[in-house]
């Protein structure tokens, strides 16, 4: 083998240690990198890099395994920033590999030349540019920095120049002999510290289980801790603790119209990121917090933490468990009894009109597989609208920054792990229309089975909920932003199926029908945005008045 080939082949043995798919944009300086990734690992070809960024991102969250991004020289890296910055926040482990020039066409006014170091600033653990292949260069060098890229937690830039000929025909790459890693599993607490952890739950009369997105726990297990502690659990949809089985009637999901109705609690104990809710982080305001993160990352956006636990979530259940009384608690049952009265309330709201919480309801019901949730309105009304079950379901929210780009490329790279549905709204879809236009490639060269529902209320309908919405003259143009897009014609584009749907009774067979049959299908759901502000606000009462 050349060089070129040599080295890359070597680069991708190490990060076949833990890597198992590489997504790349075509390009020419990055082709020893691609016929490398080609005959050893599997590969996924994406035209658009800041698909591609998104794609990757969402195929990491599904598979719980890093992946690795390729790309040619100069500006192509760049389009990958937003995916990076929302993988470094979210702990989603991607290795991104830039191909570059040598370094003698720096300076000379060479194409595609830029300056690619520290090109993700802050947002990678990482950026390490690797020698120029050549006969000096051991070919262990870049098996080393692959195993060692392919352990990463988060985003990790490796830049990797190569001078030409790029690829001499006949070579093909093989694998070369390197050292195993070990990937580290997270720190479990000794017996010490978990009697003084216990110790402190046991000396709380109102406490609470808090289960936010990155919770790594079960719903079976937080069932377990809040029978035996005799503490409500408050079970975000995207914390893997609201679905699954277990006893759901014993999960709180009603908790942001319900807070107020309940003296403040003296202890949190709480499983990954803080709450989304307002009213929530209120009324925790004065309560000691116990945070609990298998990474050791502090999410206390109010400052308020008494106690942040390094260690893995469900060995800290376990051990509560093995340390906790047990019996019911009335403070409890309290809880129980007004989230029983308040999902029967919001199942009777979400039986009329066509509004965005009865659209979030109707697609946690009905749909299979994965369910992928945009930021913004979407994950809000799913949070609120949707009740517990047993039945398993991974949820995928892009809580990291909160952002609403590359919801559909997101997707697309969870639904190559398993069926999948997405819910956004039509400002995120307008945002990601090169991933809908990627979605469909993506279809034909990996059967998918992905689901597209769209809330089209014309605009950024959450900021109805803040205090600009007061505004007399600036609210609609400068934040509403309504846009009139044709979204037939976009699917018609993009050779995906298209379903209008105006009447809500055909939410839900329109939804199981699309998740029977492969392919890509995008529903429509035109909602009026008045309409849906008034039915959340009277869902919100109701439940709240329980």
């Amino acid at each position: 083998m050349s060089v070129n080939a040599t080295a890359a082949a070597a680069l991708m043995t190490g990060l076949a240690q833990h890597v198992r798919h590489v997504v790349f944009s075509p390009g020419s300086r990055s082709t020893p990198l691609v016929l490398a990734a080609n005959a050893m690992l599997t590969t996924v070809p994406v035209l658009d890099e800041r698909v591609a960024g998104f794609v990757a991102l969402g195929l990491a969250k599904a598979s719980n395994a890093p992946v690795a991004l390729v790309c040619t020289s100069g500006s192509a890296g760049a389009h990958w920033l937003p995916a990076v910055i929302e993988a470094w926040h979210s702990r989603v482990p991607l290795v991104l590999l830039t191909a570059d020039r040598p370094p003698e066409l720096f300076g000379c006014g060479a194409g595609q030349t830029i300056d690619q170091r520290g090109l993700f600033g802050a947002f990678v653990t990482a950026s390490r540019d690797l020698p120029v292949p050549g006969a000096t260069v051991d070919p262990r060098v870049y098996a080393q920095v692959g195993a060692d890229a392919a352990l990463t937690q988060r985003p990790v830039h490796l830049n990797v120049p190569f001078r030409e000929p790029l690829w001499i025909p006949g070579e093909v790459a093989t694998p070369i002999a390197t050292p195993h890693h070990f990937r580290a599993d997270p720190p479990m607490l000794g017996a010490p510290a978990l009697d003084a952890l216990a110790d402190r739950v046991r000396a709380a009369q109102r406490g609470v289980i808090y289960c936010g997105p990155r919770a790594q726990v079960t719903a079976a297990q937080i069932d377990a801790l809040s029978a035996a502690l005799g503490w409500p659990a408050f079970c975000e949809a995207a914390s893997g603790a609201r679905f699954g089985p277990g006893t759901p009637a014993a999960r709180i999901t009603a908790y942001e119209g319900l807070v107020q109705h309940f003296e403040a609690p003296d202890c949190v104990l709480q499983f990954g990121q803080a709450p989304h809710s307002r009213a929530v982080n209120a009324w925790f305001d004065t309560a000691p917090i116990i945070a609990v993160d298998s990474h050791g990352d502090r999410h206390d956006p109010r400052h308020a933490l008494a106690m942040l636990v390094h260690a893995d979530s469900a060995s800290v259940v376990t051990g509560l468990l093995m340390r906790s009384r047990a019996g019911e608690s009335r403070w409890r049952s309290r809880w129980l009894a007004a989230q029983s009265k308040s999902d029967q309330a919001l199942a009777s709201a979400c039986r009329v009109d066509a509004w965005e919480g009865r659209l979030a309801r109707t697609v946690v019901e009905h749909a299979q597989g994965a369910l992928c949730v945009s930021s913004s309105m979407p994950f809000r009304d799913v949070d609120a609208f949707a009740p517990a079950s047993a039945a398993p379901r991974r949820v995928f929210v892009s809580r990291g920054a909160n952002g609403i780009d590359g919801i559909v490329a997101t997707a697309t790279g969870v639904a190559m792990t398993e069926p999948t549905t997405v819910l956004l709204g039509d400002l995120a879809l307008i945002h990601d229309a090169g991933g809908l236009l990627h979605a469909q490639n993506a279809h034909a060269e990996q059967s998918l089975n992905l689901t597209i529902v769209v809330a089209d209320n014309r605009g950024g309908g959450i900021f109805e909920r803040l205090p600009i919405a007061a505004h007399p003259t600036a609210f609609e143009r400068c934040f509403l932003t309504p846009q009139s897009a044709d979204f037939a014609g976009l699917a018609q584009a993009a050779g995906v199926r298209y379903q209008r749907l105006d009447d809500a009774d055909e939410w839900g067979p329109a939804i199981a029908a699309a998740n029977a049959r492969d392919g890509v299908d995008l529903l429509h759901m035109p909602i009026d945005r008045a309409l849906s502000v008034a039915r959340r606000a009277e869902a919100f009462s109701a439940r709240a008045g329980t």
